[in-house]
């Protein structure tokens, strides 16, 4: 299964965490001015994909002559650089791909780079946003995770009515009478009871950010 890191042009970190999720992606791609922040990790990367508003010529031009595969687009488009850099690694067969970047800046690019998890879903992909002390996925069916005991665990539905059948590993468990609405955020800041949680879906999409305190 190919692993790939999408490297936007957000608020990052360079974790342990973030370092063993490139060091095991057999395909990195930077968004625009995600490269920057690459280049200054001195993190290999081999696409760079965008409009290129956000990186400086002068890197560019070193990145092509490592024959670093740059990709430019109109600047006039529809799609994010975010949605280009996903689109290229589903072509690329990537099964697996985790997100840097997403957060930071205007809340309409948050949530534009949100919804990136629903292309990849769509398109039968693992995907997963690494956040700032936590990450965030989608699911439609039942799904196993893992996380400390103790970190906040929140469940809102994406896309339509979220009907959970049963939890396990949370505080606060969760059933199909649970209200899950967009006016009515029941899913926030729930508490994992222990490291496996377990939510079985029923019915739509839920998005599950898990963060460490």
């Amino acid at each position: 299964m190919m692993n790939c890191v999408i490297i936007l042009n957000g608020d990052k970190t360079y974790t342990s965490e973030a370092e063993k999720i490139i060091e095991n992606s057999q395909l990195v791609i930077c968004a625009d001015g995600g490269a920057k922040w690459a280049s200054d990790q001195k993190i290999s990367i081999d696409v760079i994909i965008g409009d290129m508003d956000s990186i400086d010529e002068n890197l560019l031009s070193g990145y092509i002559q490592t024959q670093t595969k740059i990709i430019r687009v109109p600047k006039e488009k529809d799609e994010t650089d975010g949605v280009l850099a996903v689109d290229y690694a589903i072509k690329a067969g990537a099964k697996c791909v985790n997100i840097l970047g997403a957060e930071g800046g205007r809340m309409d690019h948050q949530l534009g780079n949100i919804m990136l998890l629903k292309r990849l879903q769509e398109a039968g992909c693992e995907g997963k946003l690494i956040l700032k002390g936590g990450y965030a996925f989608m699911a439609d069916k039942a799904i196993e995770f893992s996380c400390r005991a103790g970190d906040i665990v929140s469940i809102v539905p994406f896309g339509g009515e979220l009907v959970i059948k049963s939890s396990e590993g949370l505080k606060y468990k969760i059933t199909d009478d649970t209200p899950f609405s967009y006016s009515y955020p029941v899913g926030v800041s729930n508490i994992a009871a222990k490291e496996n949680i377990k939510i079985e879906i029923e019915e739509g999409n839920a998005l599950i950010f898990c963060y460490n305190i």
